[in-house]
Formats: C-alpha cells, sequence, structure tokens
C-alpha cells in the first residue's frame, strides 16, 4: 500500500513546487504516508520508506523528472510524508508536458526499430544500440566537472531526448525502452551499486533482463558509450548479457546488498558471451527484412560488410574501408563511427570521405570529403590522439552530421 501511495504521488508530481530554501511545508507539498504510524526518529521506519520510495523512482523511469532523493516532514516525531526530490530542469510545470511529448516522441521513434521482430534476443540488442549509437557520455561528467553537468544527464530524458547522458540516465532509458514494449517475456530491471569502503570506489547504474521468467542477464549500455570522449556511431558490446561471473571478474560489486530489490535474480548463464555476432563487436547492428547488417573486424585495420542471423558465420557483402589509425606495436583504433539508415549505412573511409553505401545495390557513393585532422580538445583533457570523426543524424534537416570526437564541433553536414 506504502508503494501505492508513493506511486501516485511521484505520477502527480506532489512537491514539484515546494521551495525547500523557505522551509515551510505546506499540506500540499508532500506526499501524505501519515496513516502508516511511521516515526521519522526511528532509522529503521526511515529506510524502509526510503528504499520503498527508490523502488518507485527505478520502477518508474518515465517519471523523467525525479531524483533519487526525498525530504522527510515530521518535525515532531511522526513521520508526516515525503517530498522527492525534482531534476533541475524539470522544476517549472509548465514545461513538464512539452519535455513529455519530446520523450514520448523518442520513445515511439526507438520502438520502429523493433517492429517485425519477436525474439526477446533480438529486440533486447536493437534497443541496446539505439541507445549506444545516440549517446554520448556527459563531458563534464567524465572531466571531473559533476556539478557543471546538465542534470536530464541522470534521468531517462538525457539519452533519448539530449543524447547526453551518465550511467543512471542510461539505464533508466533502457528500462524505459524495453517496458514500453510490453513483451511479457522480458522484464527489466534498473541495478544501482554502490561501495564506497573499498578502493577502487565503485559507483554504478545498469540493467538485468529476465526472460521468460527464467533465464536472467546483466546489460550495461553505458559499456559502449563511457570509452570517453564518446565517438559517435561506435557502440561496443562488452555490456550485453554477461553473467553475474563475468560482472564480477570486470570490477562490478555489491549489487545485490545495495539495490533497492530483495529479488534480484541470479544471472548464471554465460551462453551469449561467445558465439554470437555481437560478442567484440565494434560497431553499432542494423535489422532489416528480417536479418541483421552489421561490420565484422576481419583484419588489422580491415573490416567487413556481413548479413546473418544473430549467430553463425553470416554472409559476406563487402570488405570497406573505415577510418582507423594505427598506433604503432600492431595496433589500431577505430577513428569513426558508422550510421545506418534504411537501405544506407554511412561510413567514412580512410580519405576523410562520407560514403553511402547502400544495401540493397551493394554499392558505395562518395558524397564528400570530410576535411579533418586530429586535434585536441580545448580545455587540454584529451589529446589528440582521442580525436576521430564521429557521426549523428540531424532528424529534423535529414542529414548526416560529421563531428569532432574532441572538439564537439560540427565537421560537415550531408543531406541524405
Amino acid at each position: 500500500m506504502l508503494y501505492e501511495i508513493i506511486e501516485e504521488g511521484c505520477r502527480n508530481r506532489v512537491g514539484l513546487r515546494f521551495d525547500a530554501s523557505a522551509n515551510i511545508v505546506k499540506k500540499g507539498d508532500y506526499i501524505d504516508i501519515s496513516a502508516f504510524g511511521f516515526s521519522n526518529k526511528n532509522l529503521e521506519d526511515r529506510e524502509f520508506v526510503y528504499k520503498t520510495y527508490q523502488k518507485v523512482y527505478y520502477d518508474h523511469p518515465e517519471y523523467f523528472y525525479l531524483k533519487e532523493g526525498i525530504y522527510r516532514y515530521g518535525p515532531d516525531g511522526p513521520l508526516k510524508g515525503i517530498i522527492p526530490f525534482y531534476h533541475d530542469f524539470a522544476k517549472k510545470a509548465e514545461d513538464l508536458d512539452r519535455y513529455g511529448e519530446k520523450l514520448e516522441i523518442s520513445v515511439a521513434h526507438a520502438l520502429k526499430k523493433v517492429q517485425g521482430t519477436s525474439d526477446p534476443i533480438e529486440r533486447l540488442l536493437i534497443l541496446h544500440d539505439h541507445i549506444a549509437e545516440n549517446t554520448v557520455y556527459n563531458w563534464e561528467v567524465a572531466t571531473g566537472k559533476d556539478t557543471s553537468a546538465v542534470s536530464y544527464a541522470w534521468s531517462a530524458y538525457g539519452p533519448l531526448v539530449e543524447h547526453d547522458a551518465v550511467c543512471k540516465g542510461i539505464a533508466m532509458a533502457y528500462k524505459l525502452l524495453v517496458d514500453r514494449l510490453q513483451d511479457p517475456r522480458i522484464r527489466c530491471i534498473v541495478v544501482p551499486a554502490t561501495d564506497k569502503e573499498n578502493e577502487p570506489v565503485f559507483d554504478h547504474v545498469w540493467n538485468m533482463v529476465l526472460i521468460d521468467g527464467q533465464r536472467a542477464y546483466h546489460i550495461d549500455v553505458n559499456k559502449s558509450v563511457n570509452d570517453v570522449p564518446t565517438l559517435r556511431g561506435k557502440a561496443a558490446h562488452t555490456g550485453f548479457l554477461m553473467s553475474d561471473e563475468t560482472l564480477k571478474k570486470n570490477g562490478y560489486r555489491r549489487w545485490a546488498e545495495t539495490s533497492p530489490y530483495e529479488d534480484l535474480p541470479v544471472c548464471g548463464s554465460k551462453k551469449y558471451e561467445e558465439g554470437y555476432i555481437f560478442n567484440d563487436m565494434d560497431f553499432p547492428m542494423h535489422h532489416k527484412d528480417g536479418a541483421f547488417y552489421y561490420l565484422k573486424k576481419t583484419g588489422s585495420r580491415t573490416y567487413s560488410l556481413y548479413r546473418g542471423g544473430l549467430c553463425g558465420a553470416g554472409t559476406f557483402i563487402a570488405e570497406l574501408p573505415i577510418l582507423t589509425r594505427d598506433l604503432g606495436k600492431n595496433a589500431d583504433q577505430v577513428s569513426a563511427g558508422i550510421l545506418w539508415r534504411g537501405d544506407h549505412l554511412y561510413y567514412v573511409d580512410e580519405e576523410h570521405d562520407m560514403v553511402r553505401y547502400d544495401l540493397t545495390e551493394n554499392a558505395g557513393q562518395s558524397l564528400g570529403s570530410i576535411g579533418f585532422q586530429y586535434e585536441p580538445s580545448s580545455d587540454g583533457c584529451y589529446g589528440e590522439e582521442k580525436d576521430g570523426i564521429g557521426l549523428y543524424l540531424d532528424e529534423a534537416e535529414n542529414s548526416v552530421i560529421a563531428v569532432s570526437r574532441t572538439r564537439r564541433n560540427v565537421l560537415k553536414s550531408f543531406k541524405i
């Protein structure tokens, strides 16, 4: 019953206009939980109420305006109510409906990509790649300037609308998309974990998925975007469908101890950690006509285009000269992202030309030179060795945008 009361209050944005600096609480400012008899002086009561609020918060990423914290109202002992924290960008009620409409448009756009699919793994993969290829890890947080970061980076609104987020925002966005599938075979959970008592400090948020009520896996979309600064159009899959054992080997810890959920499933299977096309893949994949198109590294600085299912050799289509950088000592680095759009793949070749490859004609066409040279970021946080050419789609202008990885400026725009 407490959960339902808190959820209703969050849905109705109770406390949105509360001004903490005024130190005056009025009746309509808080979610009334006085009927439960909790004491504001009892630690167990306080923790139980907070954990219940956490469950509401993580269960409902569509309440993008909420933050994880709460004020507890009960100056005379009895805990009368709670007031949720709200993101700074969402504190004006007149803006919330507009922000909500933008979020819904972005969700609908993402879900179009899974139309015609029924396999749970395919659907989870498509949504993983949608967020990964459209999101950059927040620059301020990545460079240690957290207090200067936009607050929506911690909300589902960040990755889905502004394409700028941190791990929590990415995990909330992924849950929102999976929930909107309304697929009864898939349950998605947001998993926060904290360990500040041991070195190195661990403070992270990701997802778990439970498939058919039996098979559970970890999914950390953030691992695809937090090779900072983010190269747009690149998407690693090292965080997709992981087991508990693999997660622990990668340094994750204490998720069961610090999660608000008491029933987190055990992720015991390694089924998808090898033998599938997304294993060790550097780029987002494209689902079209019942198959996946993908780029597979087939040699030093060489990528090949394939078409096929989630596992198996696939059908070779063409070798593509994707821009890479020789780092010496037999090492190389992907230096440009890619973009899928309908029947076309857009990529940057070794000559810094934008190429449009037609998947139906199996032929590429240069759209022109980008005119690029590697440079460091202006704030001194990243050297020129981190630079590259990111790609993203400007829907309003119907254009592919080439952007510098370190300078974040537009290099060139190509109409499609």
